[in-house]
């Protein structure tokens, strides 16, 4: 049964506070080396704010207030209630999680149109649950070409309605 995907389209003023703040995480990143080999490069030069709408377009969803977290912090959770967000350029992207991902958390799927600002929610899993060999990639294995460093590269069509989510944050 295909899941609901959920449109979230951002305003001219939403998208030029994501352009800030994640011009303002680079920087901090780059100033404190927190995440030299993380941050933008000729290869994914929009991959902070693909991040910063994600959990925007996240917030706007569950009617929650964003604050715009300017200074990049590792273990800062992307939703206060423990949530993850991994977004992705790509329409037909993985919801995909490394090693260093929080083991625990929900991680929700969003795939970013700049151009259109809107960020489409693909879905939901828990990490417990996209950590299986299935989902198991090694850097050069054919499997995914793109795979860069080990990580599980979970499809869309195996994710959760984000309506369940919601209505799992609601009775927690």
């Amino acid at each position: 049964m295909p899941i609901s995907k959920y449109l979230i389209e951002l305003t001219d003023d939403e998208m030029i506070a994501c352009r800030s703040c994640a011009k303002s995480r680079d920087e901090s990143a780059i100033k404190y080396q927190q995440r030299t080999d993380l941050t933008a490069s000729p290869e994914t030069p929009f991959k902070t704010l693909v991040g910063v709408m994600s959990e925007l377009a996240v917030h706007k969803h569950f009617d929650v207030p964003y604050t715009y977290p300017f200074e990049y912090q590792k273990d800062r959770p992307d939703l206060s209630n423990g949530i993850e967000v991994k977004g992705t350029l790509y329409r037909a992207g993985h919801l995909i999680l490394n090693a260093h991902n929080n083991q625990t958390a929900p991680f929700v799927s969003t795939v970013c149109n700049i151009g259109e600002q809107s960020v489409l929610l693909n879905g939901w899993r828990d990490a417990v649950d996209c950590r299986l060999d299935k989902y198991w990639r090694a850097p050069n294995d054919g499997k995914m070409p793109a795979c860069k460093r080990e990580s599980w590269w979970i499809p869309q069509s195996d994710l959760h309605d984000m309506k369940s989510l919601k209505e799992r944050l609601v009775l927690a």
